[in-house]
């Protein structure tokens, strides 16, 4: 005689489904707890554009949008160089201060001249 009947097989897939969401969940606690999360948020950070530039950087990052602007002549890089700030260590203390926030490529501190570009 064949049995059809089943429960025992969905209860093992609930079972096994549970128990990888509690794994999930105990090792994202783990991880918040141990100090681990702020490590995590600074790495996505930097993935997507937020991590902090060095002086270094930012001048080259500028030097390519004046390059790019005197070759294309659009309005969109031009609009990046005098308008987009992104934070920048400026001093080299390793913190963002002040003016530093948002600093952008016509910052005189930076000392970038875009002899194309007048914002």
């Amino acid at each position: 005689m064949i049995l059809s009947n089943k429960r025992g097989v969905e209860l093992s897939m609930n079972v096994i489904i549970i128990a990888i969401l509690a794994i999930l969940v105990l090792v994202i606690l783990a991880v918040f707890f141990t100090g681990g999360i702020t490590n995590l948020f600074n790495r996505i950070k930097t993935l997507y554009g937020g991590q902090l530039a060095d002086v270094n950087s930012k001048i080259a990052s500028c030097h390519a949008v004046c390059q790019t602007y005197t070759t294309t002549k659009s309005d969109t890089f031009k609009q990046q160089y005098c308008e987009k700030g992104t934070p920048v260590d400026i001093d080299g203390d390793g913190a963002v201060t002040g003016n530093e926030k948002e600093v952008t490529c016509s910052n005189p501190a930076l000392n970038i001249q875009c002899i194309d570009i007048t914002c």
